[in-house]
């Protein structure tokens, strides 16, 4: 009885190494790229701001917003200004990340969501002349850069864009 035990302890130490190697060791090199949601509102009006959030999901924290644009599709939107060119926003503008930790706590897999609230300057464009009421179709451009943890720690960041239609009627 005492060797059966000890011999299913010894087992379940095992289990519980190679468990944590696949966690530590085999999963963060298999880390999904990170999503990027955008929620924006049906209806604006034209002399406010627009709110939008955008949210930045991931299996691990090594990611970071580095950017995110509103553009505006001229062809498809009656609220554009005719005869007006529309040069993207940008609404969120950071530094690209060059360094990231990847030491033993970085390596925990969850998953984790940043979400960040931001304003579309409508007030400026309507004041510019280059929005009026009707109705904006376009894409949010948001761009995460990120890492995948590997034996090496100088790993150097991955950038993923994504575009995000949207569509936004603008009353007065």
């Amino acid at each position: 009885m005492g060797t059966r035990l000890k011999y299913d302890s010894t087992r379940l130490i095992l289990f519980t190494i190679a468990l944590a190697v696949l966690y530590f060791a085999v999963l963060p090199g298999n880390w999904p790229e990170p999503r990027v949601e955008v929620n924006v509102p049906a209806r604006a009006t034209l002399g406010e701001d627009l709110q939008v959030d955008v949210a930045v999901k991931a299996w691990h924290g090594n990611f970071s917003l580095r950017q995110v644009s509103f553009s505006v599709n001229s062809t498809a939107s009656s609220a554009l200004v005719s005869g007006r060119s529309f040069v993207p926003v940008n609404i969120y503008d950071r530094e690209k990340k060059r360094q990231w930790s990847v030491g033993f706590a970085a390596r925990a897999t969850w998953p984790r969501t940043r979400t960040f609230r931001l304003g579309i300057p409508l007030k400026q464009l309507a004041l510019d002349g280059t929005v009026t009421t009707g109705e904006l179709h376009g894409t949010i451009d948001a761009v995460v850069d990120y890492t995948k943890v590997t034996m090496r720690s100088g790993y150097p960041a991955l950038t993923v864009r994504r575009n995000i239609p949207y569509a936004v009627e603008i009353r007065q």
